[in-house]
């Protein structure tokens, strides 16, 4: 598969380095995606790594028309969650530290010491040499965290990760008349908004500002009753809601 990915403030920079990306670039890609050998490369995609002119005004006005028609109207919310997933990291990072603020990025990722474990569809080492690595919220991206590189800077890599969902409208049902936690609990019932995005229990328990074991107290009464499922990625507990967890966080 192709990404286009580029790090930019604005669509028009996009489209313009999606355009002027090196087809050396485009031949690399062109190499990886053969060694996968998931898909066959089709005579368009060859074109447009020769940087084919006429392929390139094609993508490039395809690549426009979408964003106009899909991606501008949303723009707003998607900046809004970007941002919101920035400030709370932001919280985490500073109040819990690297690890914690990490861990809680998604459950299929784990960091221990200096090394990040994730789930990958295949068995890669990545190695920074010193170079850092970006972190890219995404509110399109909805599966486990992937790994790419600046197309201007290959040596920078890039994790792109889901964006935490702006759960403002669930979280403002909180206070005397809040029917969730009244059925579970109070405590219980911030555990389970916590959940709203995945978390480690020591994630959720700087989130609702209880201890670690408290949390993995309330996460196991939770997980008993069909409404969590965890699981253990390096030192970290992992959690996240059931379809049964979300569906009762949605209804109160």
């Amino acid at each position: 598969m192709l990404y286009l990915d580029v790090l930019t403030t604005g669509a028009q920079q996009a489209f313009q380095l999606v355009r002027d990306t090196a087809t050396s670039v485009h031949a690399e890609n062109l190499t990886r995606i053969a060694q996968i050998g998931v898909i066959a490369i089709p005579t368009w995609l060859r074109h447009y790594a020769d940087g084919h002119t006429g392929v390139l005004d094609a993508l490039d006005d395809a690549l426009r028309a979408f964003h106009a028609t899909c991606l501008a109207p949303q723009w707003p919310a998607v900046t809004a969650r970007f941002h919101d997933d920035i400030a709370h990291r932001m919280t985490t990072l500073s109040t819990h530290g690297l690890a914690a603020m990490i861990n809680t990025l998604s459950p299929d990722l784990c960091l221990t010491g200096s090394t990040l474990t994730a789930r990958y569809p295949w068995d890669r080492d990545v190695h920074l040499n010193g170079h850092g690595l970006i972190l890219m919220p995404s509110a399109f991206w909805t599966g486990h965290p992937r790994i790419t590189w600046d197309p201007q800077n290959p040596s920078q890599y890039v994790l792109i990760y889901p964006a935490r969902t702006n759960h403002g409208a669930i979280e403002s049902t909180t206070g005397t008349s809040d029917a969730l936690a009244v059925l579970v609990g109070a405590t219980r019932a911030a555990v389970l908004r916590a959940l709203a995005q995945p978390s480690t229990t020591s994630g959720i328990a700087g989130h609702v500002g209880i201890s670690v074991s408290s949390a993995s107290e309330h996460t196991t009464a939770l997980r008993n009753a069909g409404l969590v499922t965890s699981h253990r990625l390096g030192q970290a507990v992992h959690h996240h809601l059931t379809h049964l967890g979300l569906s009762m966080l949605t209804q109160h």
